[in-house]
C-alpha cells in the first residue's frame, strides 16, 4: 500500500496507474476524460490497442485514433503489453501515455 498526497492522508492502494486513477476520481474527475489500461494488439508503427468497456465488451483503436507519447515510442511495447490511455470525449482521441505492468 502506498500513500499519495501525504497532506491529505488518503491511502491509495494498487499499482501506480491504479493510484493515479483513484486520485483523479477523488480530486479532479472530469466526466469528459477517462483513464484506462489497454492491451496492445499491434505494436508500433501501426499500433492498435484494445480497450475493455464492460464485462464482455471490447473495442480496438487504430493508429489514426491514437496520440502516442514519446515514452511509449521509446518503450515500443510489444503485442500483449499494457499501456495507460487517456480518452478525450471532446476530440474522440486517445492519448497513449505510458506502459503499465
Amino acid at each position: 500500500m502506498g500513500v499519495i498526497g501525504k497532506k491529505s492522508g488518503l491511502p491509495v492502494e494498487g499499482s501506480p496507474a491504479a493510484q493515479m486513477v483513484a486520485l483523479i476520481s477523488n480530486f479532479g474527475h472530469n466526466k469528459d476524460v477517462t483513464i484506462e489500461v489497454a492491451r496492445v494488439t499491434a505494436p508500433l508503427p501501426d499500433m492498435k490497442i484494445m480497450l475493455q468497456t464492460g464485462d464482455e465488451d471490447e473495442f480496438v483503436l487504430d493508429r489514426e485514433e491514437l496520440i502516442i507519447s514519446g515514452a511509449v515510442i521509446a518503450a515500443n511495447p510489444p503485442a500483449g503489453a499494457y499501456v495507460i490511455v487517456i480518452g478525450d470525449d471532446d476530440t474522440d482521441k486517445f492519448y497513449v501515455m505510458d506502459t503499465a505492468n
